[in-house]
């Protein structure tokens, strides 16, 4: 099941049997974007936000930048520490991965470029 929600063209809500997810764009300019997610991992129960600057290339593809801001449960947890890295020291990046990530980039990004190129 999953579960996408538009609150304008700068507000996203996901959901799916893994995370549920609120991003917001704070930061819009042609082909580069910066948003923020706020994560509740059901499965880990782990809450976390982070800040992602991407870009979409002229092939259609987004590049992410090295994330800013990554925050788990309320606490800095470090500039050059990212959700892959953290994900990975508890055994659980891939599954996470496959289980949300994927579909979440796929649909949200999908959302958020559509919008920036309607305007």
């Amino acid at each position: 099941m999953i579960n996408v929600k538009s609150k304008g063209s700068n507000r996203f809500a996901f959901e799916n049997e893994r995370a549920l997810c609120l991003t917001q764009v704070i930061k819009r300019t042609e082909n580069n974007v910066t948003k923020k997610m706020v994560v509740r991992d059901k499965k880990m129960g782990i809450d976390f936000s982070v800040i992602i600057p991407l870009k979409l290339k002229k092939n259609g593809e987004v590049h992410y930048y090295p994330s800013k801001e990554f925050t788990v449960r309320g606490k800095k947890v470090g500039t050059k520490n990212t959700m892959a890295k953290y994900y990975d020291s508890l055994g659980e990046w891939e599954s996470f991965k496959s289980e949300f990530f994927d579909t979440y980039s796929l649909t949200v990004n999908k959302l958020i470029y559509k919008e920036a190129i309607v305007k």
